[in-house]
């Protein structure tokens, strides 16, 4: 247990803040995170599935599609073959049901039910203790019949054992598994030999069948046609169930096909599958290929996950590694892939490849068998899982017949050519990046079979040798001119030209000179994409020299042990080693250009241990593991076993076995195996996994391999810490981000809109709630004023609350708005809301309350930034839509800000409406809401409140107050204009007097530039107009109609809508065009109504001049531009809202570590003191490119500026980092002849071209842009304090963009900083850190590299402030015994407290444990114990659903032997500051802090290298520390992690020499953590204890040494009595309100710990006496007879009438595997009925694999009823409405 450790304090202690820590039911997952555990999961995705986790459905399909022929699937999925034996089967394990028509009870049942019915009545009289203690006793009798009944059975199952001698396979023999009997899941010899009970009839049975499948199956192609499936893969193999619906040729006439293309690959009408291809018929091409079945438009933005970039944004190769899968055997057919296909075939009949089969075929049989195979084998399912499984890449092998075929060809020709187009289409909805494959090339590269035709090379070889090589060429010229058209340049980024070619046989030199022609003549079509070419199998360093000086070359190494003799017959330990040490190697040498290629990937690998894999080595070529291999060519026979123990012993049973019969040893060196090898490839491009699904290839087969997949990376860049500056910026929300008193705002201010909104808010209300995301800022100025006590309006502070946005926020605002004792002279006091419009949707259903009551109480406004997150892209958006939808859905009013000038007006005018209606007042919360600017006209707090006061009572004059709400917000605008004398409308028109071309516009950027714009086109003589809506809420119809021209022709409703696929979804409309097309359409004021087009965009748009011109555009075929100036649509010459004479234009790029980080900052205050000048600067974020950039812009001008869009054309612009020349196209924002410094310390002129990106230097040249490099540290002052460069920076932006001005503001900047001799030292040094470097002018002609098509030309925020990377860590003491001693004799001197455990910010307890047993038999490799704790006097109260958190003890043995080995007395005394408050110091001893807080024992991350190697007195040492702690070390790391899984002990012990003091251990060690369990007890059942129920974890790592979890190993050996220190956590494990509402739960493994206190709850209650609901109880395991945990209680509970159904999968007992979601849909009706129609509530608890299967039997049996009741629902959002109900409960791990 936890002693008492003692705590004091410097001062009197504070309260501290709870902190809250995640946690959920799987603890055993994350301890094994937390501690290193190497996890036992059969795919190595970001979450693994542990090993204790049932395998997927999909997996276990294809298990299943394995045995026997297509003949026979289809009968065993019959349902009219069914045996008796699995009926019976079936219905006595998969469910009993006390409350379904169709499960009968037998007479015994009946009576045991009557009878317990018979106890129950009797219980129910009893008090509530007996109650308690009688189901007890009734489950308890229960479980000992149960097991008397088990062991019988187990009795009869021994003496029926057999044993028989077998052959055994090399991975068994490798394990020393030879021996013995029925183990590592083989056959005993009853079951290999058949059940005697069957009698001689069945076997007759059986022979008969067998005769006839005979017969059938090799005609089975033929006769079935389209019937017959080609793939029968799993996962996505083509399958029997169905061919597609073709839906989409619904309402396609076949007349629209010509004459002349009908029947052709063109028609749509004859093609297998229609599914996601446009079928509107089309001859165009692109290279001679058919643009066939795309669409026009394509989506870009997408990420294949949040660690790698979406697609149109860069990705950086060979920095960031690809993690691939190959989709083989889909385009190009490979037989031990697909052996479906060759299965049918007899020897003598010789087909091996897609040559011989489809001349077998014959050309209509093999194109409607293959396309059918191209239909099903790989779908749309397949990418989507790809992505989810952590894949970034993808690539796709298909052959030349795609394109075309030659005389004498059988393949079937261009109907893969669809499918690989829409396999392009399916990867770019998920981001998933393209590697294309030439497989098969004319003649064939390699002669296998692969290639399409197995046997000799015909490929610059041979005869036709030179004729194929040319038809190569020319194939890829057609591909490379197809695949250089736009909609590819993102998504195809690697092409390869042609698959291992066989360069052991083809002459070198003719394939090198053929890969260089290649090359030129993709290069030639335009493709930009890394050109991949294979490197033949001669080994990588032979490439060294080769194929140099042609731009983008990749070479692909394809790395394989198990061809090769020699490397298949290595022992286990010595493939790692080979994986670790020879292939990192070579893939490291063959990277660096000085010792080999260069750039190099590995394009296919596997973790196949075996060549044993039917067809592997060619169809009927047998096995070098079994010593049978005799393919054709027989000077490659292996004829002796070539496995580890090279004995007749060797055998493919195993590996080609079910994988669920692997022992856990082999899976998890499976498992390092796969890692290791992908450890190796990644210290060069990266990888390509092969293959993603095959029919039964079990280690080939990603999806179904038992320890396989990609690692998602996660990297955490460490930024530079942050020096601190005298200049702090506190937020972008605050003006030059510096606070600004309120007292100070009044009269010509720098403000932002931001700002403005906060001062009206604060100043008129009595009461503000702000919703702010953190980092967003929009209450910072209301805290710091409330923290200041500034007074409002009214001469008080008002109360500010800041509240977290979740689900019921603003429910206290409406309480106090409703409250009984509202201080009624306040009534007419504004109550104020602060917050986003992504969190509208949280405070809707308190905002809803407020239109009930709107006349009774205060004036409610809501001033709301329209701001959100961009889903995956995490990019800032301005939001207007939330709002807009909420607004008209309930009837608020809305009233929009259209620049900074008027936000203070606007909120102002929005309060004044809420006197009438609940308003919302919106405006932009990304751009101009944050850009600070001078405001002239800005109220002080006694304006305000004259202004609000004077309107108010003007529009509330008795007698004089209109009755509708439009006439009041009319007479409300016109009183408002008259008090200010402004002149605003409800809806404001600017342009043309006689617009014939009118753009309707809502939101403050769009409004602002729209205006500008329209003013710009009118003037050259458009007639063109906008109209901005300025309250859009109430929509006064009559005032909008009247500020329309009479003329007009044309209305665009620029709307904005959610994204980009609701953009292209024309059965959407946007919220802005309903209201005008309504209005419009019953207007009679036109003689011709006017047309009106819904311009829709979406939220990430980003207006610019150009592109709001565009949207004009769209209204009218007449160009606004003249051709010479829409040549380049981008280019701000062709609309120049701005005069560049009057207004200087600066911006600033740099990372946000930079010591000049705040440069900006400071220039545009010190600007902005000259009066004269009007500044203004915005500032943007992006936190997820190069640890965290940022962009400032400053414009300055003599007059007012209104841009709301990113400066086009500065004058002078600052690259702080060489770095952002490839994320940017920096010089895109610069004018011509403008200015350029780039940061580039210590490079000399001779070096500063190679520095430079291509497209870089090209646009110096060709803009006439004047180049200055800075060199900070050529100043000594720099050199010696880095930190100094940022008045560096400052001086040199003013010589080079001021020289004029330069000493004046100096003197300015000196008073903002505080240090004018180091400006003015900075100033004199200047010339010797910048120089002006000469642009020549050759540069202009340079080609643009392959960064230059997807730099970006602005930053796209998803952030307002840069990252904090500083961490600041408690300071530690080490003392002896008097330090304690004192504070505990003087206790009150030291306001000394004892704690149970101090250092934890949760509630903690003292139990002890009262029974520690095993669920699972003790010859199981799986320990599932259930442990229970008395609670004693100990206080601890738990509700059901909640986890108890067990904060465990390290080993004392173990902790001993470190004190020894690190030489520390266990008795001395650690001090250390408190993590919640650093002036209260706790007490422990050293014994102490090792056994209960320090994780001594845990896995060490990469920071505790780096900070162990600043002790390091080895330099040797310290390196090598540092290197693991490093980008570099990135691979050992990873190695020491994963297979070794060191501890920080290890670590320690293995550098004597870094011997950190035990304070620096505490420091840089982490704290152990506690581990979290569900409770699997109710505590109204077992009032004074605690259960739980815990699978066990333990290992042995690769050094022998076993590992075991913490806290499980912990728990597992404590003895009755022992007490143990836990913590209570909340859970959304909730019972429904109601005891009536049905339970619907589904656990797997340990995940059913919840429900057995749910089943305990509801039993209690029927006790009581209390009507129950149904109790449905899913659960699933791998085996009965090992893993029915608490099998008899829940058996006793059904027959006591609590549990209702009892849905037991037991996945591996019966040969078709069955999971819980099978037995849900078995049930279907149950579950209709128990939680659709008697509202009842879901749970799942466990692993997150079932979650998209059992989620879909639930939107399945949605769709049901809806269908029964005649309605028309959506069950994903009628899913998504059940969580909300909290009806649906997810707890998955």
């Amino acid at each position: 247990m936890a002693t008492p450790s003692h705590r004091r304090t410097r001062n009197p202690p504070a309260p501290s803040k709870a902190r809250t820590r995640h946690s959920h039911h799987a603890a055993e997952r994350e301890e094994r995170k937390e501690r290193g555990t190497p996890e036992k999961s059969q795919t190595r995705t970001p979450k693994r599935r542990t090993h204790s986790a049932e395998r997927s459905p999909r997996e276990d399909r294809r298990a299943q599609k394995r045995t026997g022929s297509p003949e026979r699937r289809r009968r065993h999925h019959s349902p009219n073959h069914r045996s008796r034996r699995e009926i019976v089967s079936e219905k006595h394990e998969s469910y009993e049901s006390t409350d379904s028509g169709t499960n009968l009870l037998s007479s015994d049942a009946l009576a045991r039910l009557d009878a317990l019915n018979e106890k129950t009545g009797a219980r129910v009289r009893n008090d509530d203790k007996e109650e308690v203690y009688s189901v007890r006793r009734s489950i308890k009798e229960k479980v000992a019949i149960g097991r008397i009944a088990k062991e019988r059975k187990k009795h009869r199952r021994r003496s029926d054992g057999r044993s028989e001698r077998r052959r055994v396979s090399g991975p068994l023999a490798e394990e020393g598994r030879v021996e013995g009997g029925n183990r590592g899941g083989y056959l005993s010899a009853d079951q290999r030999t058949g059940s005697k009970r069957f009698g001689k009839k069945f076997w007759i049975i059986i022979g008969v069948i067998a005769v006839l499948l005979a017969i059938f199956i090799p005609v089975g192609v033929v006769v079935a046609g389209k019937k017959d499936s080609s793939g029968g893969g799993a996962g996505g193999a083509s399958t029997d169930s169905g061919d597609p619906s073709n839906e989409n040729l619904n309402g396609i006439n076949v007349n629209d096909v010509p004459q002349e293309a009908k029947n052709t690959i063109l028609d749509p009408f004859t093609w297998y599958d229609t599914t996601d291809f446009n079928v509107t018929f089309t001859d165009e091409t692109v290279g001679g290929l058919p643009v066939i079945g795309l669409n026009s438009t394509w989506n870009d933005t997408k990420q294949a996950n949040a660690n790698v970039p979406a697609l149109d944004k860069e990705w950086k190769y060979g920095e960031m590694p690809i993690r691939g899968i190959n989709l083989g055997g889909w385009l190009s057919i490979e037989p031990f892939i697909t052996p479906s296909l060759f299965n049918q075939y007899k020897s003598n009949q010789g087909v091996v490849d897609e040559w011989t089969l489809t001349k077998q075929l014959g050309s209509s049989n093999a194109a409607q068998t293959l396309e059918k195979h191209y239909a099903k084998f790989i779908t749309e399912q397949d990418f989507k899982d790809i992505q989810a499984a952590g894949f970034d890449h993808i690539r796709i092998p298909f052959s030349y017949w795609a394109v075309t075929t030659y005389p004498g060809d059988p393949y079937v020709p261009k109907i893969s050519w669809r499918y690989l187009l829409r396999g392009i289409e399916y990867a770019r909805k998920y981001g998933l990046r393209v590697n294309l494959d030439l497989h098969g090339l004319p003649g064939s590269q390699n002669g296998w079979n692969h290639s399409g035709r197995q046997g000799s090379i015909g490929w610059l070889n041979g005869t036709d040798g030179s004729t194929n090589a040319q038809r190569s060429l020319d194939i890829h010229t057609q591909l490379s001119t197809f695949f250089a058209q736009d909609r590819y340049k993102n998504i195809i980024t690697i092409y390869g030209l042609a698959n291992e070619p066989k360069m052991t046989v083809l002459k070198i030199s003719d394939v090198v000179a053929w890969t260089t022609s290649a090359v030129q003549v993709v290069r030639k079509s335009g493709l930009k994409a890394n050109i991949a070419f294979g490197d033949g199998f001669l080994g990588l360093t032979k490439w060294q020299g080769q194929l140099q000086g042609m731009d983008g070359l990749v070479l692909d190494a394809h790395q394989y042990v198990i061809f090769d003799p020699n490397q298949i017959s290595l022992p286990h330990q010595k493939k790692i080693q080979f994986a670790c040490t020879g292939w990192t190697g070579q893939m490291s040498q063959s990277l660096n250009s000085a010792t080999g290629f260069g750039p190099t990937l590995c394009g296919e690998w596997s973790q196949a241990d075996t060549d044993c894999t039917p067809y592997l080595n060619n169809v009927g070529a047998g096995t070098r593991w079994e010593g049978t291999l005799q393919p054709t060519d027989r000077s490659v026979s292996v004829l002796t076993p070539a496995c580890p123990s090279k004995s007749s012993s060797c055998s493919c049973q195993q590996a080609n076995a079910d994988p669920g019969s692997y022992s856990d040893q082999y899976k998890q060196w499976l498992l390092m195996n796969a890692e290791a090898q992908m450890s190796s490839f990644e210290s060069a491009w990266g990888w390509f996994y092969w293959t993603w699904v095959t029919e039964g290839a079990t280690q080939w087969d990603y999806k179904a391999a038992v320890s396989n997949g990609p690692m998602e990376p996660n990297p955490m860049r460490e930024g530079l810490k942050k020096p601190l500056k005298e200049f702090i910026h506190h937020s972008t929300a605050l003006p030059f981000g510096q606070h600004i008193p309120i007292a100070s705002i009044g009269g010509p201010t720098y403000v932002t809109a931001q700002t403005l909104v906060q001062h009206v808010a604060y100043t008129l209300s009595d009461r503000l709630w702000t919703y702010s995301t953190e980092s967003f800022d929009l209450d910072i100025a209301l805290k710091e004023w409330c923290r200041n006590e500034s007074d409002n309006a009214y001469g008080y502070s008002p109360n500010i609350e800041s509240m977290q946005v979740r689900a019921g926020a603003a429910s206290i605002a409406l309480g106090y708005a409703l409250s009984t004792d509202f201080d009624l002279s306040k009534r007419y006091m504004p109550q104020t809301i602060i917050t986003h419009s992504s969190a509208l949707l949280h405070l809707r259903a308190a905002l809803d309350q407020l239109m009930l009551p709107c006349n009774l109480t205060s004036p409610f406004v809501a001033h709301v930034a329209a701001l959100d997150y961009a889903g995956a892209s995490s990019q800032l958006v301005t939001d207007y839509v939330s709002a807009l939808v909420l607004v008209v859905e309930m009837g608020f009013g809305m009233v929009s800000s259209s620049s900074a000038y008027e936000a203070q007006h606007m909120s102002l005018f929005a309060t004044l409406l809420a006197q009438t209606i609940p308003t919302i007042h919106i405006y932009d919360g990304v751009c101009i809401g944050r850009e600070s600017t001078r405001v002239i006209d800005v109220f002080d707090q006694a304006g305000l409140r004259n202004t609000y006061e004077t309107v108010r009572h003007q529009i509330s004059t008795p007698g004089k107050k209109p009755s509708d709400l439009d006439a009041i917000t009319v007479r409300l605008m016109k009183a408002f204009n008259g008090e200010l004398g402004t002149e605003y409308e409800l809806f404001e028109y600017n342009g043309h007097a006689s617009a014939e071309y009118v753009l309707v516009v809502f939101g403050m950027v769009e409004s602002s530039l729209a205006s500008q714009v329209a003013a710009s086109l009118s003037t050259d003589g458009a007639k063109v107009g906008m109209l901005n809506v300025r309250v859009y809420r109430p929509f006064v119809e009559e005032q909008f109609l009247a500020a329309l021209p009479d003329s007009i022709q044309t209305i665009g409703v620029l709307g904005q809508v959610q994204d980009q696929h609701t953009v292209a979804d024309s059965a959407v409309r946007s919220n802005l065009y309903n209201d005008v097309v309504g209005a419009v359409s019953f207007s009679g004021k036109w003689a011709t109504m006017p047309t009106v087009i819904d311009v829709k965009y979406a939220r990430e748009t980003v207006w610019t001049p150009i592109s709001i011109a565009a949207a004009f555009q769209i209204l009218t075929e007449e160009p606004f531009f003249r051709s010479e100036m829409s040549s380049d649509p981008k280019s701000s010459e062709a609309l120049q809202l701005i005069d560049p004479s009057q207004t200087q234009q600066y911006t600033f790029w740099d990372v946000d570590t930079s010591e000049s980080a705040n440069v900006s900052a400071i220039l545009g205050q010190a600007l902005a003191t000259d009066s004269s000048n009007n500044v203004t600067i915005k500032t943007t974020y992006d936190n997820l490119l190069q640890g965290g950039v940022f962009r400032s812009d400053i414009r300055k001008s003599k007059r007012t500026i209104e841009c709301s869009y990113a400066v086009e054309t500065a004058d002078v612009a600052y690259v702080g980092d060489l770095a952002l020349l490839n994320l940017f196209d920096v010089t895109c924002s610069v004018k011509n002849g403008g200015k350029l410094i780039l940061r580039l310390p210590g490079v000399k002129d001779d070096n500063v071209e190679a520095k430079l990106p291509a497209e870089f230097k090209r646009a110096l040249s060709f803009k006439g842009i004047k180049f200055y490099i800075l060199d900070p540290p050529a100043v000594k002052a720099v050199e010696e304090d880095p930190a100094s460069a940022t008045y560096l920076v400052q001086a040199v932006f003013l010589r080079v963009a001021l020289p004029t001005l330069e000493k004046t503001v100096l003197q300015q900047l000196s008073t903002l900083n505080g240090s004018s001799e180091m400006l003015e030292q900075m100033a004199d040094d200047l010339d010797k850190a910048l120089r002006m470097f000469a642009v020549p002018e050759d540069w202009s002609n340079l080609a643009a590299d392959d960064i230059s098509s997807r730099l970006s030309p602005d930053i796209r925020p998803n952030s307002f402030v840069a990252f904090d990377k500083i961490e600041t860590e408690p300071s530690t003491y080490l003392k002896d015994w008097k330090t304690a001693a004192l504070g505990l004799a003087f206790s009150e001197a030291y306001n000394t407290r004892s704690f149970l455990r101090p250092d934890l910010s949760v509630m903690t307890y003292t139990v002890h444990v009262s029974e520690n047993r095993r669920l699972t038999p003790p010859a199981y490799e799986r320990n599932i114990f259930h442990i229970e704790f008395d609670l004693g006097s100990s206080g601890l109260t738990y509700d059901i659903g909640e986890a108890l958190g067990i904060h465990a003890e390290n080993e004392p043995d173990e902790v001993n032997r470190f004190i020894d080995f690190y030489r520390l007395d266990p008795n001395e005394v650690v001090e250390v500051s408190s993590r919640e408050n650093p002036n209260i110091l706790e007490n422990r001893t050293v014994y102490q802090a090792l056994i209960q807080n320090i994780d001594i024992f845990g896995r060490p991350p990469k920071r505790f290298y780096e900070a162990l190697s600043e002790f390091a007195d080895d330099p040797n040492e310290a390196k090598e520390l540092r290197t693991l702690g490093g980008p570099e070390g990135a691979t050992e790391f990873k190695r020491r992690a994963e297979v070794d899984t060191v501890t920080f002990a290890d670590i320690l012990l293995e550098f004597p020499s870094a011997h950190p003091s035990f304070h620096e251990i505490i420091r840089i060690v982490s704290p152990m953590k506690r581990r979290e369990y569900s409770i699997a007890s109710c505590q109204k059942v077992t009032p004074t204890s605690v259960a739980l129920m815990i699978v066990a974890i333990n290992w042995v790592d690769p050094r022998g040494r076993g590992r075991f979890g913490q806290a499980t190993r912990y728990l597992q050996k404590l003895k009755p009595g022992a007490p143990v220190t836990v913590s209570v956590k909340p859970s959304v494990m909730k019972l429904p309100p109601r005891s009536t509402q049905p339970l619907i739960m589904a656990g797997l493994g340990t995940g059913l710990a919840p429900f057995r206190a749910f089943v305990q709850y509801r039993a209690w209650e029927k006790a009581q006496g209390k009507e129950i609901g149904d109790v449905l109880l899913y659960m699933g395991s791998r085996h009965q007879r090992e893993e029915y945990c608490y099998g008899e209680e829940w058996e006793a509970y059904q027959d006591a009438g609590v549990i209702t159904l009892l849905g037991r999968a037991f996945s591996r007992d019966q040969p078709q595997k069955i999971y819980i979601q099978d037995r849900m849909r078995q049930t279907m009706g149950d579950i209709i009925k128990a939680y659709l129609k008697e509202e009842g509530a879901f749970y799942l608890c466990g692993p997150t694999w079932p979650v998209p299967d059992v989620t879909n039997v639930l939107e399945d049996a949605i769709a049901r009823e809806a269908k029964t009741m005649g309605k028309k629902v959506d069950p994903r959002k009628e899913i998504d409405k059940l969580k909300d109900e909290l009806r649906y409960v997810l707890e998955v791990y």
